[in-house]
């Protein structure tokens, strides 16, 4: 797990601020629903991501599976963003995106056209320094329910 220096060295060579409260480590729900094997192919095929909620919209900072920045990232800008919302995680045996209620949140993106992108929220993770997910899922959790992101509307 990247410290949170690391990453905001990453962000400012980006051109984005240095902020790290509002980080979220997530992975995308692609294979949901594949059966015992969606729990495996989850894992390695589902992109891994460090999510930071920036002042004009969301920056994905794509990861791989050693959490190291692969140079791809992504950004949404809030106006383009018309749902924010964190769900309790589904728990399925079988028909499984491989994450867990106890550790995960899902983080649902809807646009105008009421598309809908989920991703999985690690709520806390016990890897070296990764106190700070718990830390920041929380305060990101608290924001997206008191609606304090600008998105196009709630």
């Amino acid at each position: 797990m990247a410290k949170l220096a690391a990453i905001a060295a990453y962000k400012t060579k980006l051109g984005y601020s240095n902020n790290t409260d509002q980080i979220l480590f997530v992975q995308s729900n692609e294979w949901s629903g594949w059966g015992a094997i969606g729990i495996s192919a989850a894992a390695l095929a589902n992109a891994l991501y460090y999510l930071s909620f920036e002042d004009n919209g969301l920056l994905f900072m794509q990861i791989d599976l050693t959490y190291q920045f692969k140079d791809v990232n992504q950004f949404i800008p809030y106006h383009e963003i018309s749902s924010l919302v964190m769900k309790k995680e589904k728990f399925h045996l079988l028909n499984s995106n491989g994450h867990s209620p106890i550790a995960n949140a899902r983080l649902c993106l809807g646009d105008a056209d009421n598309n809908i992108m989920e991703f999985s929220a690690q709520k806390f993770l016990g890897l070296p320094n990764a106190g700070w997910v718990h830390t920041n899922y929380k305060h990101v959790k608290a924001m997206i329910d008191n609606n304090e992101f600008p998105i196009a509307s709630h």
